[in-house]
């Protein structure tokens, strides 16, 4: 099989088009495939592509325009276990007791939390990026010992 997100050597002989950019790369694969209607697997074994990307790309051109053929990053899109309503718990928690520090206000969560019947899925540290966060801690700078 072809390299992955590749021109066809006709296209890769002009100068214009560059094999780096995979937004270009993805429009000529959807151009190619409405102008000359050749089947969507011989498009996709020039392109280097599968029918599952030719489609998901066709799909996301047709809804976002050229912003669709631009690479997406993968992965989460943000905070999966830190939910808003966790936050303000932990935040709440330190309020009510100022003098609690990050341990103390980890283990005052967990008991909330069992005593619900809930599972508490975030660290500690997790915790203390959201007390940093709100102003409410501080974290302790470590002395260079050199």
């Amino acid at each position: 099989m072809p390299e992955r997100g590749h021109l066809p050597p006709e296209l890769a002989q002009n100068k214009f088009f560059k094999e780096s950019d995979s937004a270009q790369v993805k429009y000529e694969m959807l151009r190619l495939e409405a102008t000359t209607k050749k089947p969507v697997v011989k498009v996709c074994s020039e392109f280097g592509y599968t029918r599952k990307t030719f489609y998901d790309t066709k799909a996301r051109f047709e809804k976002e325009g050229m912003a669709g053929l631009l690479d997406k990053p993968a992965g989460p899109k943000g905070p999966r276990k830190l939910t808003p309503e966790l936050e303000e718990t932990i935040v709440r928690i330190k309020k009510e007791n100022p003098k609690y520090k990050v341990p103390q206000v980890y283990d005052a969560l967990k008991e909330e939390y069992s005593l619900q019947g809930a599972e508490l899925n975030i660290s500690a540290k997790t915790v203390e990026r959201v007390l940093i966060k709100h102003g409410l801690h501080t974290p302790r700078v470590k002395k260079n010992r050199y």
